[in-house]
């Protein structure tokens, strides 16, 4: 299998798909999460992004900081981004990720800073290698 790619297409003028290809692991070039925000700047009416990895090959922790990234670029922009295209996997890892057990006396805290929490810790892992 090649390595990483991404397409898009678009569903009207509000849904930006977003096309996984190749396999998406550290030894490979995977595609920035740039990529992604030039297409949104291209057409700034999209109010949600979807995945589909139906062509995806292997993939490793690239593929989990890759949604994690655009999901904190997204929300900035206030779009909804969707995971139910991805691997159950990674699915699964985002829920993780995201669940939030209250400990006593701390502040309730929303699923999202825990996933972004999640996001930088996996930034730096991957860039300490």
């Amino acid at each position: 299998m090649s390595d990483a790619a991404v397409y898009f297409s678009l569903t009207g003028d509000e849904i930006l798909s977003v096309h996984l290809r190749g396999k998406w692991q550290m030894e490979t070039d995977v595609p920035s999460v740039q990529t992604v925000m030039k297409k949104l700047s291209l057409h700034p009416s999209v109010k949600r992004i979807v995945f589909d990895a139906t062509a995806l090959g292997s993939w490793d922790s690239n593929l989990l900081i890759f949604f994690l990234q655009i999901s904190k670029a997204a929300s900035k922009r206030e779009i909804a981004v969707q995971k139910d295209g991805l691997p159950a996997g990674v699915r699964q890892l985002i829920d993780l990720a995201t669940e939030v057990t209250p400990h006593p006396g701390s502040k309730p805290q929303g699923r999202f800073i825990c996933l972004l929490r999640y996001n930088n810790i996996l930034t730096q892992f991957c860039q300490e290698k």
